[in-house]
């Protein structure tokens, strides 16, 4: 039981320090700056300030998106596959006169990302944090898919 009063409190003291700090910001007391941000340095930036948090609980904490290789070939100079279609375009542009192999490589691309928002009444605190920050990340990347 006491642990569930425990747990309840830090809730009730995040949402004080939330309302506090909207206070702050409706009265002029702190100034909020809206300019473009790399979502790469300030995940890293985050992951930073979080981490020693996260380890002292014996967690782990991974956001790599490494690229994933598609089917698609992009022209490349040093490329695995010799572009046949390439070459022969580029031969019939020469008049049939000998020319470099064209080769291609697989095109990397960074995996779809899927984001689910809840931004149901008991989360209106902080919904428009979150549509923000998905508007963000929209922006910065293709091929993102936002349910809301």
């Amino acid at each position: 039981m006491s642990g569930m009063m425990r747990r309840q409190v830090g809730h009730m003291v995040r949402m004080i320090d939330d309302l506090m700090n909207l206070s702050r910001i409706n009265r002029g007391k702190l100034e909020l700056r809206c300019e473009r941000v790399e979502l790469g340095a300030a995940i890293r930036e985050a992951t930073e300030a979080c981490a020693a948090m996260v380890s002292a609980g014996g967690h782990e904490l991974r956001l790599s998106l490494p690229e994933i290789l598609t089917r698609r070939f992009s022209p490349a100079r040093r490329g695995p596959r010799i572009d046949m279609r390439a070459t022969l375009k580029a031969s019939l542009r020469e008049s049939g006169e000998m020319v470099e192999l064209m080769r291609s490589a697989p095109r990397r691309l960074h995996p779809p990302l899927v984001v689910l928002c809840d931004i149901s009444g008991s989360m209106n605190p902080y919904a428009r944090m979150f549509l923000h920050f998905l508007h963000a990340i929209t922006n910065d990347r293709d091929r993102v898919s936002v349910f809301v």
